[in-house]
């Protein structure tokens, strides 16, 4: 059934996908405690990668239990709990960071093997995951068909597949308990974690695969009504953006270079996903599509939430390791007044132009063009 009520008398229904970065996911924190207890949106499904797949796993438990307020309060015990502790901590950490960017700047780069590390990160890991979450009251058959979504994303380190896991069947593919190992295959960094096998799968860093998953995110938000009815899709995706697109000027030193190959990288397959849904609308725009793919497709506005660039330019690559009280607080504070400045410019005239992603309109189409290259002229 068609929900033929007025947008502006009815929440916006939509899906939230939450791009991954480490520690610089603190920003998400910030930002999913804004969107969260906003009554003027209806979360349909949540996306995240890494870091970003933490945080939309505690925004989705409040969720589940029809309780916002709950996420936030998980967010925010999270990251508190995920921070150094003591004078002793503090120093290590501070001298291991000042060290590696030290080396940075001379283009050394450490690259420890986890396999050869006695110390297992991924236990530590796993049991500050299942301080914050209840995994045995999320199994697939405990949930509400009709409750918000959960997508995560890893890659299967042998085949090189993207894997997606879904907290509801979707189009096909079963439901996934969404476990404390989910998670840690999402954030198995090669460099800290060993790969983590799951089934016949062997998983890394989500960074590898979809950062985020947003093209399935739409049909995840599908959720069908209480009373069985298939639901409608949603009005709008909105992207909880890490990496920066742009950067001002060319990097010429070792790690400036490096920390730059990490936000492209990380950004590549989001790139990907985004150019997927902007060519739905413009298919759909046009008229191409047959009746059968329009009542199953819908035009889907795209807006994202990014950090400041003054904020985004005083971050590097070691500070996603970062797990300092002071560098965590901050940037939840920022992803708190990052979130209320979008919640603020979707009640302007100005909403689709203010928070379109960075070169592409509020439809997710490309809009910069860069200058043809009319090569050199023949010297004579």
């Amino acid at each position: 059934m068609t929900d033929t009520t007025p947008e502006t008398e009815r929440q916006r229904r939509v899906v939230l996908a939450c791009q991954g970065g480490g520690s610089h996911t603190a920003f998400t924190a910030g930002v999913l405690t804004e969107l969260l207890t906003d009554s003027r949106s209806e979360i349909r499904a949540l996306s995240g990668t890494s870091g970003g797949a933490v945080c939309a796993l505690l925004a989705w438990c409040g969720l589940l239990r029809g309780d916002p307020r709950d996420g936030v309060d998980r967010l925010a015990a999270f990251w508190d709990d995920n921070t150094t502790r003591g004078l002793p901590a503090a120093s290590i950490e501070a001298a291991v960071m000042t060290t590696l960017r030290l080396a940075g700047r001379v283009g050394l780069v450490f690259e420890p093997n986890p396999y050869l590390n006695p110390f297992e990160a991924h236990q530590a890991f796993l049991r500050l995951l299942e301080r914050h979450v209840p995994f045995d009251e999320i199994r697939p058959e405990d949930i509400d068909p009709s409750a918000p979504r959960l997508l995560v994303s890893a890659a299967d380190v042998r085949t090189g597949e993207f894997r997606v896991f879904r907290s509801h069947e979707l189009n096909g593919h079963p439901a996934d308990w969404i476990t404390s190992r989910v998670i840690l295959a999402s954030a198995a960094v090669p460099t800290l974690f060993r790969a983590v096998p799951l089934g016949a799968g062997s998983y890394w860093d989500g960074l590898f695969a979809q950062n985020p998953p947003i093209r399935e995110l739409v049909d995840a938000g599908r959720v069908p009504e209480r009373d069985g009815t298939p639901g409608s899709a949603p009005d709008e995706v909105w992207v909880i953006q890490i990496n920066p697109d742009e950067r001002a000027g060319e990097p010429k030193r070792s790690d400036d270079i490096r920390d730059r190959r990490n936000e492209l990288a990380a950004n590549i397959s989001y790139q990907q996903e985004v150019s997927h849904i902007g060519h739905l609308n413009k298919l759909i725009q046009q008229g191409m599509l047959t009746e059968e793919a329009l009542a199953r497709y819908r035009l889907v506005k795209i807006r994202a939430i990014t950090m400041s660039d003054a904020v985004a330019a005083g971050l590097d690559y070691e500070s996603k390791m970062s797990r300092s009280p002071g560098f965590i607080h901050d940037l939840i504070a920022h992803g708190r007044e990052r979130g209320r400045e979008f919640l603020d410019h979707l009640e302007s005239p100005d909403a689709d132009r203010a928070t379109a992603l960075r070169n592409r309109d509020i439809w997710g189409r490309w809009t910069a063009r860069t200058p043809p290259y009319v090569g050199e002229r023949p010297r004579s």
